[in-house]
């Protein structure tokens, strides 16, 4: 499992931890910056204006993927894990 993908998962704990305990308001509270709007663009009322400001190109990349429901931004995603995850998520079928 590469690292990219292992941070990833991590970031979604923190937002279903953050999401269950307040929503939205509470991505507020977390500390990394790339975390916290991944949080703000994925919580209950969708914010893909918030995957800007990631810094990390193929956490942008997914985080717009996620936010915008649009599985192509994934193919944008460099790291190979972290494409495939990001296409199984959004897989509808």
């Amino acid at each position: 499992m590469s690292m990219k993908l292992i941070i990833v998962i991590g970031i979604f704990a923190t937002v279903i931890f953050h999401a269950a305990n307040g929503g939205a308001g509470n991505c507020d509270l977390i500390r990394d910056s790339d975390k916290r709007n991944y949080c703000r663009a994925v919580s209950e009322k969708k914010k893909p204006i918030y995957c800007e400001s990631i810094r990390d190109s193929d956490l942008r990349h997914y985080c717009r993927a996620i936010a915008n429901d649009r599985p192509i931004y994934c193919e944008s995603i460099r790291e190979k894990d972290m494409r495939n995850m990001c296409r199984a998520v959004l897989d509808k079928d």
